[in-house]
């Protein structure tokens, strides 16, 4: 009888399938556009790059941060926009950088409950092709009542990948080493 896989190695298959299903989705799409199926995928996932090596970079607030949109329900973007903070980040594969930006959810992600808790959200950045992970600590921070197709205006710590990227920190920071982040949703803010 084989023998059953251990929680750790359950993880690690768990993270890997997370990483490979944009790649997998992508590849669906590509095969649809070029006539070699008659599947629908209706996700947008982000472009995949060559990852360059990781550097540190000194935490530092944006200079200007992504403004909010007028009508947070609304499904109409400004006429105007500033440039997203998360894509000049992500073309420069710059990390561990604080940032306010907006976006929609396209998929909500199973809660990670090893060590501090985490809600977690893909979310496709306003006015990108990007989608970004999001960790949202729900040890220091409120749940966000938010489901997929809901608009969200979130500052937190951007870390670069070749996937799109991550945002953390997106609640306070008890020992008050780093602006706090948060998380608005319908008004109402969750930090």
């Amino acid at each position: 009888m084989p023998k059953k896989p251990s929680p750790q190695t359950m993880r690690v298959l768990k993270q890997i399938l997370l990483l490979a299903l944009p790649l997998i989705i992508k590849a669906l799409k590509n095969r649809k556009a070029q006539g070699g199926s008659n599947v629908t995928v209706t996700d947008r996932t982000p472009r995949v790059e060559d990852q360059a090596p990781r550097t540190k970079a000194r935490k530092r607030e944006s200079a200007e941060p992504l403004p909010a949109p007028a009508d947070i329900k609304g499904t109409t973007a400004p006429a105007k926009h500033k440039p997203s903070p998360i894509a000049d980040l992500h073309r420069r594969k710059k990390s561990d950088v604080i940032i306010t930006d907006t976006g929609v959810i396209v998929h909500v992600l199973p809660d990670d409950n090893e060590g501090s808790r985490h809600q977690r959200f893909l979310v496709e950045v306003d006015h990108t092709d990007i989608t970004i992970k999001v960790a949202h600590n729900i040890d220091l921070a409120p749940r966000v009542p938010a489901r997929e197709g809901d608009r969200l205006i979130f500052k937190g710590e951007y870390e670069y990948n070749d996937l799109g990227g991550a945002l953390h920190w997106t609640h306070h920071d008890p020992k008050k080493w780093r602006p706090g982040g948060w998380i608005e949703h319908e008004g109402k803010r969750y930090e």
